[in-house]
């Protein structure tokens, strides 16, 4: 099924997915070429620039509520599979179709993408896949913008506040250890990231 959903998605910032199929009781799927490097080696490079960050982050969050939308979670979001097109737009690419969240967290050494799994993923307690999504999001944005995951920034002890200004609050939003405690959808981050742009423009403009 979820297969078939990903097949109806049309989003500019989500891999088209063409066509499906089964051999040998594995799934494959017939997707468009994207010529470009990924997020994570653009990070290895250093960190974003903050307009560059919030472009990202609204494509990226427009794309996760139109698959949520459709009822699929990506369950997967991190910088490996995002990749950048010939226009330098982000596509998200490598939805984790028939795997739990749980599937996901890495059972041998601790590696940099099991930073991107929420608590409940990491634990195997039954997930809110919206919002598990949602986590992986803010973790993402944060890494973005400073490099760091969310254990660097509590062992660091960086005034990230001052640096991240309005995006601080709904980062740190997306990222709370209780499910229930953020976003209920990538709709309302989507809209915070669209207020924080507004209050950003409006400081530029002296108002």
């Amino acid at each position: 099924n979820e297969a078939r959903v990903l097949g109806r998605l049309n989003h500019g910032n989500l891999m088209t997915v063409y066509d499906f199929g089964v051999v040998d009781e594995m799934l494959f799927l017939i997707t468009e070429h994207i010529e470009g490097p990924s997020l994570d080696q653009v990070l290895s490079r250093g960190v974003l620039p903050y307009s560059k960050a919030m472009e990202y982050a609204k494509d990226l969050a427009s794309a996760l509520d139109h698959a949520h939308g459709k009822g699929v979670a990506h369950k997967a979001v991190k910088a490996s599979n995002i990749l950048l097109d010939r226009k330098k737009r982000v596509k998200l690419i490598d939805f984790s179709i028939g795997k739990s969240f749980a599937s996901q967290a890495p059972t041998h050494e601790l590696n940099e993408e099991v930073h991107y799994l929420s608590p409940e993923a990491i634990s195997g307690k039954s997930v809110l896949e919206v919002r598990s999504d949602v986590y992986s999001f803010g973790v993402l944005l944060l890494k973005c913008l400073t490099g760091m995951f969310p254990l660097d920034y509590a062992r660091s002890g960086a005034p990230l506040q001052e640096y991240l200004g309005e995006l601080y609050p709904l980062i740190f939003h997306c990222i709370r250890t209780a499910p229930e405690q953020r976003f209920s959808s990538m709709s309302e981050v989507l809209k915070g990231l669209e207020e924080v742009a507004r209050k950003s423009r409006a400081l530029q403009a002296g108002y």
